[in-house]
């Protein structure tokens, strides 16, 4: 049931990433309003447990700065993850994903946080696949950001390939980090430096010298088998934030 999880809440994440890049747009704002509802459950019941639909609506809405949540989106919702107790009026964490609960508050968390991240930015204009891929990564949510530049790795030009690519195995070393593989994220670690050792100290906005600096710190922990504190997870650095401004 992890798996099953773990990809659904991937999609959302790429769906309401969409919206959001494009809600200056006046597009929909349907998975939007779906992790604004999560997120507010999550805060509400931390551990997965019943919880006043009416009050996570409301706090869903607050999230959503007044914005009004579609009468059925909780019934979609009870179809994906959370489950709906007509008679007590209450919503509660599919059974089956109980066991996750911790991993499906912190996911749903983070992605509000994205999402927020998001709006910000584009508020200075468009942003280019790279920067939306590694807001993901910015705030942990790395099973994502590693499907949404594989996405973008397989239409980009020949000459990016090699640095989406990278890019992509340090998003999966983090999320074997995060599930205690550290074998796993060093070698796929390593993979990614080598690889970014071919670019310059920037490239498509991305300040490869800071992270490149941050990669290898993390790997020599990787290396000696320690866990590093949760607070120091890498942060990607951007430069010319003003010409990016196109897909």
């Amino acid at each position: 049931m992890y798996i099953q999880l773990k990809h659904a809440l991937s999609d959302l994440a790429l769906r309401a990433l969409d919206e959001a890049y494009s809600a200056h747009s006046g597009g929909s704002r349907r998975f939007i309003s779906r992790a604004a509802l999560l997120a507010a459950y999550a805060r509400r019941a931390p551990k997965g447990g019943p919880a006043p639909r009416e009050v996570v609506e409301r706090l869903a809405a607050a999230l959503m700065e007044g914005a009004r949540v579609p009468d059925d989106l909780t019934w979609d919702l009870a179809q994906d993850f959370l489950a709906y107790d007509r008679e007590r009026d209450t919503l509660s964490l599919r059974p089956e994903y109980s066991p996750h609960s911790a991993y499906f508050r912190q996911q749903v968390v983070r992605l509000w946080e994205v999402l927020q991240a998001c709006w910000r930015d584009a508020r200075g204009g468009d942003l280019r696949p790279v920067r939306l891929g590694l807001l993901l990564f910015n705030h942990g949510l790395f099973f994502a950001c590693h499907e949404f530049l594989e996405g973008v790795w397989r239409s980009a030009p020949e000459e990016d390939r090699g640095f989406y690519h990278s890019l992509i195995q340090v998003a999966a070393a983090f999320y074997h980090y995060e599930r205690g593989n550290l074998r796993g994220a060093q070698v796929l670690l390593q993979r990614a430096l080598a690889k970014l050792g071919g670019y310059g100290p920037s490239y498509l906005g991305v300040d490869l010298e800071d992270l490149r600096q941050q990669l290898s710190h993390w790997l020599g922990a990787f290396s000696r088998g320690r866990y590093p504190a949760r607070a120091s997870l890498p942060r990607v650095k951007f430069h010319d934030l003003e010409r990016l401004t196109s897909w």
